[in-house]
């Protein structure tokens, strides 16, 4: 075959394909001659696009954390940022029922890094010191206070997903998972002498 025929297999395609066996079948189902079969070509446009699996695997590593960098920020609205808080430990939940695979993967060490440093930067780009002020005065408490909410319901998220992976310990839903995570931060935020009241008067808004 000849380069350029090998070449008109994009290389977006490849990476396309080999993230939807990692979602469907898990990261231990890809190499090159199964992902060569998943295409439906030779070995050869991989081969010629990556040069060798560890190359692939790493371009896929990236393509599976900004997959789920997408799944995980909401879009932008006008919502409480409290809310805008939880709507992302609500898809963290719904990434490792719907895509258990994908969040296995990421929530293991590929590549230096795994998905709760990911979901650190996720934080730190959608929220930043902007979003702590917002949740500080809508709490009516201080902004390392609100810092720390925010730091401690995400290792909690973290948490709630490894235990969902895991076959000894699967929660009944992802609802039960979604009130577990909202009854621990309002706990919390009651514990930090919250004003609830407000809060809850201008989420209702």
């Amino acid at each position: 075959m000849r380069m350029g025929s090998i070449a008109r297999i994009p290389k977006d395609q490849i990476l396309d394909a080999a993230l939807k066996m990692l979602i469907r079948d898990g990261y231990d189902s890809i190499n090159i001659k199964t992902l060569a079969k998943e295409l439906g070509c030779s070995t050869q446009p991989i081969s010629w696009h990556f040069g060798s699996m560890p190359n692939l695997r790493k371009e896929l590593t990236e393509a599976a954390f900004q997959y789920a960098d997408k799944k995980m920020i909401p879009p932008p609205d006008d919502v409480v940022a409290i809310d805008r808080f939880r709507e992302m430990g609500n898809r963290y939940i719904d990434l490792a029922y719907d895509e258990p695979n994908l969040a296995r993967f990421l929530t293991e060490a590929h590549e230096g890094h795994t998905f709760a440093e990911q979901f650190i930067e996720i934080l730190d780009r959608s929220m930043d010191e902007t979003m702590s002020r917002q949740i500080a005065d809508v709490l009516s408490v201080s902004v390392d206070q609100a810092e720390h909410l925010i730091q401690t319901l995400m290792l909690y998220v973290q948490g709630l997903v490894t235990m969902i992976l895991s076959d000894r310990a699967q929660l009944e839903s992802k609802e039960v998972a979604y009130e577990m995570i909202q009854r621990v931060g309002r706990n919390y935020m009651i514990g930090i002498g919250a004003d609830m009241k407000r809060a809850d008067a201008l989420r209702a808004k």
